[in-house]
């Protein structure tokens, strides 16, 4: 018999582009009911996106939630303990162990790792696996995008996240990471290297493989994407100053934006002010082919997060074979090794420069959209990447 695995992920409420942590569940689901029975523990608006993502879960825990937005910092607390306490009433009145109970919190936030830390200190034979894939940056750091006005909000963020690390470092049997500086801080005496996971993303390639001949006809409509939640970490606003300087040499420059988020009225006004209402297309949130079109239509994925610790929006383009543009992060040095300029932090000038350089220079073009596709097909496809890391994973629990 299947050991029964138990996927919490009560923190989507469905706004903005899916986060990585997200997608990395959601592929999780996708592959892995071979070796487990698997269980979600969500509110609806999560199996709405499994329902999108064509993912189908045998045994589903839906926990109704009357918070549906989290725009200012008290409707962003009310959301937080309204989950947590929707996930701790399901563990107390539902949930009932059986031997070899696997629990994955999708997320370090605490809907979704309450829960999971309560289940196992009732359980303590219960195997818990801990998503955690974005240290808090400190709002006072140096390379915080929680300044001036932001700091409130960064603040919190950071003050919630401290007692889940030091949870989940000292509870939790196995963490998932996504990049190999964040694994070195949850390493332990009792818990070895392997049992600390690096997970980059995925990009579901069995998606991407069968449009891309459907879609090889289609016109150009964008010079740039750009794919994210519509956060200061994504390099929201930045994005739009870049875009400012690519329509100054070239006017007639289109930019679309796919994703939502509470950024998504400043970065209008931004637009506005600068006049580039016929150059930015702010196009909501897609999922599956309606996203992938907008791809197939591009020509350059732009990627100006200022902080970050991997991302994978800016390989779904790649699938397509659209070379990037990003900021010299240190977690984007192993994610993208090739088919991406790297731009000095934070040079919007020159971030713009390189992305008319591949606009302009065919040749250059031509050689990082050949790496962008070879990277994506030979690391990146969600069918080699979950073999990989569920063939890790049974190990470490044999």
């Amino acid at each position: 018999m299947k050991r029964r695995f138990f996927l919490i992920s009560l923190s989507y409420i469905g706004e903005g582009a899916l986060s990585g942590g997200d997608r990395i569940s959601t592929e999780i689901l996708r592959y892995w009911q071979e070796a487990f029975d698997v269980f979600v523990v969500s509110a609806d608006d999560y199996l709405h996106v499994l329902h999108k993502t064509q993912v189908t879960v045998p045994h589903t825990f839906l926990l109704q939630s009357t918070v549906k937005r989290h725009d200012s910092l008290f409707h962003h607390a009310s959301y937080i303990l309204e989950r947590t306490w929707k996930g701790i009433q399901w563990v107390l009145r539902q949930y009932r162990y059986q031997e070899g109970d696997i629990v994955y919190s999708s997320s370090d936030f605490w809907p979704d790792s309450i829960p999971a830390f309560l289940m196992k200190l009732r359980y303590p034979r219960l195997l818990w696996v801990a998503g955690f894939y974005l240290f808090a940056p400190p709002p006072w750091a140096k390379n915080s995008p929680y300044k001036g006005k932001n700091f409130l909000r960064g603040l919190f963020y950071y003050l919630t996240q401290l007692p889940m690390y030091w949870l989940i470092k000292l509870f939790a049997d196995r963490v998932f990471v996504t990049s190999e500086p964040d694994k070195v801080r949850f390493v332990t005496k009792q818990r070895a290297s392997e049992k600390v996971m690096v997970i980059q993303g995925f990009v579901c390639m069995h998606e991407v493989e069968p449009l891309k001949p459907l879609f090889r006809q289609l016109r150009k409509s964008y010079d740039g994407c750009f794919m994210a939640r519509l956060h200061y970490q994504k390099g929201c606003l930045e994005l739009i100053e870049i875009w400012k300087r690519v329509v100054e040499k070239r006017p007639m420059a289109q930019l679309a934006i796919i994703g939502d988020g509470p950024l998504r009225t400043e970065m209008e006004q931004k637009v506005h002010l600068y006049g580039l209402e016929k150059n930015v297309d702010f196009l909501g949130t897609l999922l599956g082919e309606e996203k992938y079109r907008i791809f197939a239509q591009s020509r350059v994925m732009l990627h100006p997060a200022t902080y970050d610790s991997g991302g994978m929006a800016m390989a779904e383009g790649m699938a397509f074979g659209l070379p990037g543009v990003s900021f010299d992060l240190e977690a984007l040095k192993t994610y993208y090794p090739m088919g991406v300029i790297k731009t000095p932090c934070f040079d919007i000038e020159k971030f713009a420069e390189n992305v008319l350089l591949l606009l302009q220079d065919e040749t250059l073009y031509r050689q990082l959209s050949e790496e962008a596709t070879t990277l994506i097909q030979t690391v990146w496809d969600s069918r080699i990447r979950n073999q990989k890391l569920l063939q890790e994973f049974l190990q470490t629990i044999a």
